[in-house]
């Protein structure tokens, strides 16, 4: 009787811990930080959810069903937050996660023109400026004007009071002192990766993507170097971006099509 019992009591205990609603619980990583924003999204519920609704509120306002979201992007500037509804056949459960912020980038600079002089014109929101020239910075070149002539790859990068930056070609044109049968990039169009191809090991590159108007698209992570070096454009949108390439070697600017 006493086996029995012991027996009975077992799975008596196993039933009850099995048979409860579900408590809910989100493992994420999203930082506070400038437009875009990319975080990722995990559902760490316990007690076997069976179906999952989050919601996702802030200028950019959605709902998705499935268990694991994943990395998710915002680029409309705003506070937002994070509500996950689970349930299973005994109940549901939910839970928020606090509100994050998605920062806003510099209004595009009004650009004006006079003899030699190359101008800003004022906005409140703009805290500093940084001028380049094809090769980088230009030292103490800091100011909302530059003077000097508008050469072929002249940019500025502005920052407003909420640290965040935009980077502009304030004189576009041919700034490529590669050979175009030394580098290359390929496939173009491309869906989620690029690959740039050199007939030299690319070590001391600096890789960059902008878009159209010459503001800096996203930040270019390569860890792989070499004659072949994978470019990861799975964030972008679609559209025409341009490809640099600055190194002791020159410079490369090349157009591709992102679908």
């Amino acid at each position: 009787m006493g086996k029995l019992y012991t027996t009975l009591l077992l799975v008596f205990c196993f039933c009850y811990a099995s048979a409860q609603k579900p408590v809910a619980y989100i493992k994420y990583q999203i930082p506070d930080s400038c437009s875009p924003v990319c975080g990722q999204f995990l559902d760490s519920s316990a007690n076997n959810p069976t179906l999952w609704l989050w919601t996702f509120t802030g200028p950019q306002s959605f709902t998705t069903t499935a268990q694991h979201p994943g990395v998710l992007c915002w680029d409309s500037a705003g506070t937002y937050s994070v509500k996950l509804v689970v349930s299973n056949s005994f109940g549901s459960d939910s839970t928020s996660l606090p509100y994050f912020k998605v920062l806003p980038l510099p209004l595009e600079p009004n650009i004006k023109f006079s003899n030699d002089t190359i101008f800003v014109l004022y906005d409140s929101s703009y805290k500093s400026y940084q001028w380049y020239n094809g090769g980088g910075p230009i030292p103490g070149d800091t100011s909302s004007f530059h003077v000097g002539l508008c050469i072929p790859g002249l940019g500025l990068a502005i920052t407003n009071s909420f640290g965040c930056s935009i980077g502009i070609i304030v004189c576009p044109g041919a700034v490529e002192t590669y050979s175009k049968q030394y580098i290359s990039i390929t496939p173009n169009p491309a869906n989620d990766q690029l690959i740039l191809h050199s007939s030299e090991n690319i070590d001391d590159g600096v890789i960059s993507i902008t878009n159209v108007l010459g503001q800096l698209a996203a930040p270019v992570m390569h860890e792989q170097r070499g004659a072949e070096v994978p470019i990861d454009v799975s964030g972008l949108r679609p559209g025409i971006y341009f490809l640099r390439l600055q190194s002791k070697s020159g410079v490369f600017i090349e157009k591709f099509v992102k679908n």
